[in-house]
């Protein structure tokens, strides 16, 4: 089957900087028209742990079958069976251990959280920056692996609003929904 190679499934796509460091130009995780020239010229580096997706296999104007699915027979599985993935800017990606001695635990729609993943902390920390993202990592009981380049990184504003919404409920209640004040069930 042909596929349509994207900047996501080139090693040299930087995601959390949507550029690709060979070309040195700014590119979308989507882009096809960079990656035809790469190949073309033999630059093109497969990430394999990138799932190719619908769009590898379909043109942009071509119908995507109803029953299309990822292939995620190559991944490899928790104990009980669950493939290990972790849902990246490149898309879904094959999860890999933060560090060596964690082990990860699979969910079949959501897959592995970022904080467990190698890739998933390099995400955490360009968006978040380290302080935030140890605050994550902390929360889900692991350590936060931070690179040599990743120390001092800049911070998104915007991502870590949209992390603190979803952390803190804005209204908190006193009281059960069903339950009046005064009243015992």
């Amino acid at each position: 089957m042909k596929t349509y190679p994207t900047c996501s499934l080139c090693t040299h796509f930087e995601p959390n900087k949507s550029t690709c460091t060979l070309l040195q130009k700014e590119t979308k995780p989507l882009n096809q028209e960079y990656p035809a020239g790469c190949v073309e010229n033999g630059h093109f580096i497969r990430d394999i742990n990138v799932m190719l997706d619908s769009y590898h296999f379909f043109a942009a104007n071509e119908p995507v079958p109803s029953n299309f699915k990822i292939d995620i027979s190559r991944l490899p599985t928790d104990k009980i069976g669950t493939p290990l993935f972790v849902m990246t800017k490149r898309g879904m990606e094959r999860a890999i251990p933060a560090y060596p001695e964690l082990t990860l635990k699979g969910d079949m729609l959501l897959g592995v959280h970022k904080a467990h993943t190698y890739q998933g902390q390099r995400e955490l920390i360009s968006d978040l920056g380290v302080e935030v993202a140890q605050e994550v990592a902390k929360g889900r009981g692991v350590r936060l692996i931070i690179l040599k380049d990743e120390i001092g990184s800049t911070v998104k504003p915007e991502e870590i609003q949209r992390f603190r919404m979803y952390q803190k409920p804005r209204i908190k209640t006193t009281n059960s929904w069903a339950l009046k004040e005064g009243e015992d069930w």
